[in-house]
């Protein structure tokens, strides 16, 4: 019986300036005397708990199909790891070759100066630097790092327009479900719709 107000977008501080995926949750409105009371009970924080949990688990579940990740421990015999003799288990595990992806190149506009607004496409963030080699981002070409807030942001792509970037993301996309544009200016991220309304 409660109100959806549906999915909504914003400029916000705490959503773009993130390193990961993010959403802001509004579980409802303490101006509001029916919707504080139904908050303050534990009923309604109940409620409100295993609302945001499900969603939660559903996208991770979504993005782990989508990405094959995760690791299927199903073919382990566990039993048989118990029974085998100490020296036995100390044997180095057979190594298991991993197929190398398939390089896909992204185009990259190397006229755009630094202090000019250009948009890219981050794929990954980690405090520890990484190689941009191929091999390390599924098979991605001209992979770069920006670092931001004591983070290394891989980005790929490099356009002076949204609409180039945006022709690029869908291919992006299928490697790195989670990817996003961004827009930055002097190394910096700015914010995205504004850097739009300028460059249009």
């Amino acid at each position: 019986g409660r109100k959806d107000r549906g999915v909504h977008s914003a400029p916000f501080l705490v959503l773009w300036k993130t390193t990961m995926p993010s959403i802001l949750i509004e579980t409802g409105f303490i101006s509001n005397p029916e919707e504080e009371k139904f908050l303050m009970t534990e009923l309604g924080q109940d409620y409100m708990a295993s609302a945001i949990f499900r969603a939660f688990r559903d996208y991770k579940q979504l993005i782990e199909r989508k990405t094959n990740f995760g690791v299927d421990t199903a073919y382990i015999n566990k039993q048989e790891i118990v029974n085998k003799p100490q020296e036995q288990l100390l044997i180095a595990p057979e190594k298991i070759e991993t197929p190398t992806p398939p390089i896909t190149s992204v185009e990259q506009n190397n006229s755009v100066q630094s202090d000019e607004i250009y948009y890219s496409i981050q794929i990954a963030s980690s405090q520890t630097e990484l190689k941009t080699t191929p091999e390390n981002f599924k098979g991605l070409q001209n992979v770069f790092i920006l670092q931001e807030n004591n983070h290394n942001k891989y980005l790929v792509g490099k356009e002076n327009t949204y609409k180039k970037i945006r022709a690029q993301f869908d291919e992006v996309a299928v490697k790195y479900p989670t990817a996003f544009i961004v827009a930055v200016k002097n190394n910096t991220r700015i914010n995205l719709q504004e850097a739009i309304k300028i460059t249009q």
